[in-house]
């Protein structure tokens, strides 16, 4: 996995976060002014919950609160020292990415993304597991693999035992990324293929493809075609592109 892609993965948490249901956005401006400033009077008397909202609703609102940003990060800041693992995580994130904080700090980040998950936080969970999976595919030492590997393992197990259609595609590939003969890499994307995951059919379409690179199976060949015409109705447009290119090349084998 690129850094690129665990810098976009992140950024579809914050997204994530920023609708979260909790608050409903947008707000009138004066409604929002008005819930700004009770959830502040109750983050005064010590609501944690209230705290972390008071954040959420102006990380949704950035453009009419922005004066607001250092003071909003304040309360996040106190939820977090209050161990509330949503805004661990949240805060942990903006580390991560240098949102909002002034620059990126990869110590705390991995230490507040590390609480969170510990304590159930399923995003963060997610993160730890994608962070493990992008040291494996960069180790160059076996224990050093090895050792990330058991750990995206064990974190991505967790996530998928909860449900998540993403943690199953993610899982997938990093069992593929080891060996491109693992069943239960296929079955995974697979699961999350059936579950309409766009990313996990063009997965299973490349995968094809490579195998028909390299036997010339045509049933490798009709199934990458199969996968990327799935994942194209699925919305996944970056399908299209393959699938020309792998019916040019198969018109010329």
């Amino acid at each position: 996995m690129r850094l690129l892609t665990l810098i976009l993965i992140i950024n579809t948490l914050l997204i994530k976060l920023s609708y979260s249901d909790e608050i409903k956005s947008p707000l009138p401006k004066g409604e929002l002014f008005s819930q700004y400033e009770s959830l502040k009077l109750q983050s005064n008397t010590g609501s944690v919950s209230a705290q972390y909202k008071l954040f959420m609703l102006f990380f949704q609102n950035q453009q009419l609160l922005k004066s607001r940003s250092k003071e909003s990060l304040y309360y996040l800041e106190m939820a977090a020292s209050s161990q509330y693992i949503d805004a661990e995580f949240m805060l942990g994130a903006l580390y991560q990415t240098g949102t909002l904080v002034g620059g990126k700090d990869f110590d705390k980040a991995k230490k507040l993304i590390s609480r969170s998950a510990q304590r159930g936080n399923v995003d963060a969970q997610l993160m730890l597991a994608n962070n493990y999976a992008l040291r494996f595919s960069r180790a160059s030492k076996l224990s050093d693999k090895k050792n990330y590997f058991s750990k995206a393992e064990s974190w991505y197990l967790k996530v998928v035992l909860q449900g998540s259609t993403q943690a199953k595609r993610l899982y997938g590939l990093l069992l593929l990324r080891r060996s491109n003969k693992s069943n239960k890499g296929i079955q995974l994307l697979n699961e999350a293929a059936v579950e309409g995951d766009g990313s996990a059919m063009h997965s299973l379409g490349r995968h094809a493809e490579h195998l028909w690179a390299k036997q010339h199976v045509q049933k490798d060949y009709h199934l990458a075609i199969y996968w990327y015409k799935k994942a194209i109705a699925a919305g996944y447009s970056k399908a299209k592109k393959n699938m020309e290119i792998l019916i040019e090349k198969g018109n010329k084998s």
